[in-house]
C-alpha cells in the first residue's frame, strides 16, 4: 500500500497530503468570497487552507492578534486568497472580511480556518452569501495511502454492492485493525 502515498502528495507543499476535501475548497472557492473551514484539532485545516491560498495570517501569534484588534482591514489585504488560521482569536477578522467581500465583488478571497468558534455575538454577521463552510475531518486511510479505495462506504450506505472481481486486500488482519482504531 506504501506505493499509493507518491499519488497523493502536493509539490507545493512539501508534505502535503491531497484530501478528498480539497477538491470541495476548490469548489466553494469559486462560488463564494470567503470559505470557513471548520475540524477538530490536527485534522489538517491550516495546511489544506494553506494549500489553497497565496498567503496567510496567523492570529494565534500575539503581535498579530493586536494587530487584528487596531487594523483589522491592513492585516486583511494583500494577495488572495488570505488564509486567516485561528480566526476565533480575534473575531472582528472574520466581520471585516465580510465588508470587503460586500465592496469587493468576486469570490475567492478568504479562507479562515479554527477549531473552536467564538461565542455568538448580538453584533456579529452570520456571514450568509459571503462565507461558505466546509467541515474537515481526520484522514481516511485512503488519504493516508493506506487504501486504494476501491471499496467506498458511502456506495455501501447508498446500498452499492462490492464488485466481485474487485481485488481483495493483502493487508493482515492485525495492521487492518490497528488501522481501524487508531482511525
Amino acid at each position: 500500500m506504501d506505493d499509493c502515498l507518491d499519488k497523493h502528495t502536493d509539490a507545493r507543499i512539501p508534505g502535503y497530503r491531497t484530501r478528498v476535501v480539497d477538491s470541495q475548497i476548490k469548489y466553494l472557492l469559486s462560488l463564494f468570497g470567503g470559505l470557513l473551514i471548520e475540524g477538530p484539532k490536527w485534522c489538517g485545516k491550516t495546511w489544506a487552507g494553506l494549500r489553497h491560498s497565496q498567503a496567510a495570517v496567523f492570529v494565534d501569534e500575539p503581535t498579530i492578534r493586536q494587530q487584528a484588534e487596531l487594523r483589522p482591514k491592513q492585516l486583511l489585504a494583500g494577495p488572495k486568497p488570505l488564509l486567516v488560521d485561528e480566526w476565533q482569536d480575534a473575531p472582528v477578522l472574520r466581520d471585516t472580511a465580510r465588508r470587503v467581500i460586500d465592496f469587493e465583488p468576486g469570490p475567492g478571497k478568504f479562507i479562515f480556518t479554527g477549531s473552536a468558534v467564538p461565542p455568538n455575538s448580538a453584533n456579529r454577521h452570520s456571514g450568509t452569501g459571503r462565507f461558505a463552510r466546509i467541515r474537515m475531518r481526520p484522514m481516511s486511510l485512503f488519504e493516508q495511502g493506506r487504501s486504494t479505495g476501491s471499496v467506498s462506504l458511502a456506495d455501501l450506505f447508498k446500498g452499492h454492492l462490492i464488485d466481485e472481481d474487485s481485488p481483495l486486500s493483502t493487508m493482515d488482519y492485525e495492521k487492518a485493525i490497528t488501522l481501524i482504531c487508531r482511525g
